[in-house]
Parts: C-alpha cells; sequence; structure tokens
C-alpha cells in the first residue's frame, strides 16, 4: 500500500490538531507519519514549490519509507497529484489522502482508496499521543491477587458476606445478602419480617400478643366452668 499525501491540504487543516501540535510543518509531519500506523508503507508528500524553499532535512527528496515530490514552479502540487493518480499501474493500492473535491473525484473514479485529510490528521495525532503516553486512556480495574484481598479484608474487619458484594451498587443482591444474614441471627422462635409494609389477616404482625390474648380467653372459659 502506497500513500499518496496531499501535503499543503493536510499541512492547512484547523481545528484538528491538539494546541501543543498546531502549526506543524512538511519535516514535521513525516516525524508523525514514522511513528504512525503508516509507518511501514511508503509515503509519498507531494509539496508546491522547489525543494529548497524547505528546511535542509527535506532537500535530499527522501528519508526511508518517506519520499518528497515538489511540483516546481510550473505547475501545482494538485496538478502533480493527479497526473500521479492517473498514472498508477495499481490504483486499488494507492490510498490518497486529501479533501480536495477535484483530487477525490478522481480518486474514487480510478478506485483509490481515499482518507479526508481531517481523519488523516486525527489518526496521525492518536497514534502520537498513544506512543508518548500523552492520550487519554481509560483506566481499567486491576485484579488483586486472593492474598492480597484476604489481607485487605483481614485489616478492615470486612465479613465474608461483605466481602461477596458486587462493585457497582447491585441493590437486589445487597438485600438478599442483608435477609440472609438476619435469617441466621434471628432466635429459632422470631417469625420473619414481612418486606410489605402492611400485614394481611392471615399474617398478624404481632403473634406473641395474639397467643396471649387466647390463653387469656381460654383461662376465662374455664373459670367460668369451675364457678358453675
Amino acid at each position: 500500500m502506497k500513500l499518496l499525501i496531499d501535503t499543503c491540504n493536510v499541512l492547512h487543516r484547523t481545528g484538528v490538531l491538539p494546541p501543543d501540535m498546531a502549526g506543524i510543518d512538511e519535516e514535521s509531519l513525516a516525524d508523525l507519519i514514522r511513528g504512525s500506523r503508516y509507518r511501514n508503507h511508503k509515503s509519498i508528500l507531494v509539496c508546491d514549490g522547489n525543494p529548497r524553499n524547505l528546511s535542509g532535512n527535506l532537500r535530499g527528496h527522501s528519508k526511508g519509507m518517506i519520499q518528497f515530490k515538489f511540483s516546481g514552479q510550473a505547475q501545482s502540487a494538485d496538478t502533480l497529484i493527479l497526473d500521479l493518480v492517473s498514472a498508477s499501474n495499481s490504483p486499488k493500492r494507492l490510498v490518497v489522502v486529501s479533501s480536495d473535491r477535484e483530487i477525490q473525484v478522481l480518486a474514487r473514479r480510478r478506485r483509490c482508496q481515499i482518507i479526508d485529510a481531517d481523519r488523516f490528521l486525527a489518526q496521525l495525532t492518536h497514534d502520537h499521543q498513544s506512543r508518548s503516553g500523552t492520550g487519554k486512556h481509560v483506566r481499567t480495574p486491576r485484579d488483586l491477587p486472593e492474598r492480597e484481598v484476604d489481607e485487605w479484608i483481614n485489616q478492615f474487619g470486612i465479613d465474608e458476606d461483605t466481602a461477596a458484594l458486587p462493585r457497582g451498587g447491585n441493590l437486589e443482591h445487597t438485600e438478599k445478602i442483608i435477609e440472609e444474614q438476619a435469617q441466621r441471627t434471628r432466635p429459632p422462635d422470631e417469625p420473619a419480617t414481612e418486606k410489605s409494609g402492611t400485614p394481611s389477616e392471615d399474617q398478624p404482625q404481632d403473634w406473641t400478643s395474639k397467643i396471649n390474648e387466647a390463653e387469656a380467653l381460654l383461662d376465662s372459659e374455664d373459670d367460668d366452668e369451675q364457678g358453675r
């Protein structure tokens, strides 16, 4: 795969690069490409004018997988790109990087791959930040070794049921754990508390008082029979 880059078009895009990367030149663009996902692909940076108008490092026209082509004074860089696209022997393996409408139309007609200049810059920025460690990455939780977990549990006095509670506030699971704990600590003769706030007639809220009333009624009936 070969990249054919509309250098001037890419360098003049605004609002894509972060402030610390804004205002890059041809040499800086080449450095970004060398450190990106495209570093193993040949990249041709098409520039306006002559090499002497650029920095000394670019006057050699090529450096590694990066090659510079200059349009000269007789034509523009866009015209040179159009000529290169038209003359390509393997257009399907050619990636044209430009937001210029005329260049995109010809590249699409020749079935080249097209990358918009803004998208290309965004890719270079992402790769640069990932490589330098300045990108914003989502921190994933680290699973602690079982021995370290046991040490924290013992240090803070956490019981097994509490340690088993899931992260993220699963209330349904939490209520289940609390109910199981209550059942283990409840006296054998104490009934379970209904979750509903209003007890039904078949399930009185105070069984002890009901039993006491029944016993008192039986005692009074026995006293009446003895009095007869």
